[in-house]
């Protein structure tokens, strides 16, 4: 196994989602010093059992940076969704208010990549280095091309480069990571819902009851790397084939798949294609 590229202590920032255990096994495995910080009303409790953890309230954040000087952490990575808390409970003390107000106060009103481009500088400004998931994980990172058995349908290319299109006009604003659209149509885009429940919603907006439709996953134009690229695992792929839709594509190289083999063994199974664009 590659040495992993950093050195230091290092805290794995959990949220919900799978992503959390696999970084989690890749450190323990690599024997690498670390620590997780289980963000509350987010981790899963089954995530955390044989390793040193705490649980935090990510409306109190100077704790957090106070718990992290105190572990001596040098590193931090980001892995799997955290609800976005209101504004008004986060508990801001001094150092925090007078780093929003070099920011600009109004920055707080953005979308997603907004609020996590303030997380990591001001991490980064209290002395961490924030780490992407996939310099933890190698193998993360979707490749480019037919990932499965299964390929698209020329009319699937039509939907996936329309879906393409919105995407890159939306993520200049800040909106969203996922769209789905079925024959020209866009069904829905994801906003702050995330893409399981677009997904859903989709479900109930499809024209055709045969298979049809296709989600389409892509980082926005000024994405913040280290934190939150688009991810689908095989619930995803579950939700994809249950809903009725004929496959994913997937931005390659600014995407990630977790565990892409047993991903792509699902997507096989299910009969749906995963591409990397």
């Amino acid at each position: 196994m590659a040495e992993l590229k950093y050195d230091g202590k290092i805290a794995v920032i959990a949220g919900g989602g799978a992503l959390p255990s696999l970084i989690i096994n890749q450190l323990q495995e690599s024997r690498k010093d670390f620590l997780v910080l289980a963000i509350e009303d987010n981790a899963d409790r089954m995530t955390l059992s044989n390793t040193h953890h705490y649980w935090v309230n990510i409306n109190n954040p100077a704790s957090i940076i106070k718990l992290l000087k105190e572990q001596n952490i040098q590193n931090l990575v980001f892995a799997g969704s955290i609800k976005r808390p209101p504004l008004l409970s986060i508990k801001l003390n001094s150092t925090i208010m007078i780093f929003l107000a070099k920011l600009g106060i109004s920055k707080l009103r953005g979308g997603t990549d907004y609020l996590h481009r303030i997380i990591t500088q001001f991490v980064e400004a209290q002395g961490f280095k924030v780490i992407a998931p996939e310099v933890v994980a190698a193998g993360l990172v979707t490749p480019v091309g037919v990932l499965g058995k299964f390929k698209p349908l020329q009319s699937d290319i039509r939907d996936i480069e329309i879906g393409k299109q919105v995407l890159q006009k939306l993520g200049c604003m800040d909106i969203g990571q996922s769209v789905i659209v079925e024959n020209k149509c866009v069904l829905g885009i994801e906003a702050a819902e995330g893409t399981d429940q677009l997904i859903q919603r989709c479900k109930a907006l499809k024209f055709e009851e045969k298979r049809l439709g296709v989600l389409v996953k892509m980082s926005k134009v000024m994405q913040e790397r280290k934190i939150d690229l688009p991810t689908i695992g095989t619930t995803t792929i579950d939700k994809v084939a249950e809903a009725g839709f004929r496959g994913i594509a997937l931005e390659a190289s600014s995407s990630l798949i977790i565990d892409i083999k047993q991903v792509i063994n699902r997507a096989n199974e299910h009969r749906i294609f995963l591409l990397g664009i």
